[in-house]
């Protein structure tokens, strides 16, 4: 094979994919803009492809149901979160477990850029497998991270703690992207979950500036 059509080759492969991108992403958009006014069983292929204003086999070309749509973002979702640092430090000078600002923050501005999705997979017509889901990833992360760090992670207690910590993060997510639609910051979500694992709730009661 020539140079020239290996280079034709690579150009012609490079265009497909992107094409294949532009149509998952469609197909995807529509499903997200449904789901505004539908709940997530209720939506058809049909209705998908009639909202994108594409044939159904260009669907089922990519897809082998709705559900396998949804399934396919939520594990690069989850693809991507693999890559996002948590580590936490156990012992800061005021004797607590906690995960820096900075990895709270490399966590909030990752789901800032999935904001669209995850509000509509966590809101009222969403997946409730996709909640349970994130919430055990963060669950085990932090566990993973404090046996790590050489804490009984089989204590009961320690798991209560974990249990309510990923539920209190969880909800300020789902706070910032269904009722704030993402108009606060990540940097800002980031230092306000900070807070409230560093200094506790209640000090958070305070209307204090960040």
């Amino acid at each position: 094979m020539s140079q020239m059509q290996h280079n034709m080759r690579k150009c012609f492969k490079m265009a497909y994919q992107h094409k294949t991108t532009q149509t998952k992403t469609m197909l995807l958009n529509s499903l997200l803009d449904l789901m505004v006014n539908k709940e997530l069983e209720d939506i058809t292929v049909r209705d998908i492809t009639e909202y994108a204003g594409v044939n159904r086999g260009t669907f089922y070309r990519h897809f082998k149901d709705k559900m396998d749509l949804v399934e396919q973002k939520e594990r690069q979702i989850f693809q991507d979160l693999k890559q996002v640092e948590l580590d936490i430090k156990v012992f800061d000078d005021t004797a607590n477990i906690v995960i820096s600002s900075e990895n709270v923050c490399k966590l909030t501005t990752y789901l800032y850029t999935q904001r669209r999705f995850l509000a509509n997979l966590l809101g009222s017509n969403g997946d409730m497998t996709f909640e349970h889901q994130l919430l055990t990833w963060l669950y085990s992360t932090i566990i993973d991270n404090l046996a790590s760090a050489g804490l009984d992670v089989t204590q009961k207690h320690l798991k209560i703690v974990v249990h309510y910590q990923v539920s209190a993060m969880l909800g300020v997510i789902r706070y910032w992207f269904i009722e704030d639609q993402g108009a606060t910051s990540p940097e800002t979500i980031a230092q306000i979950i900070y807070k409230l694992n560093h200094d506790g709730v209640w000090r958070n009661f305070e209307n204090r500036p960040l």
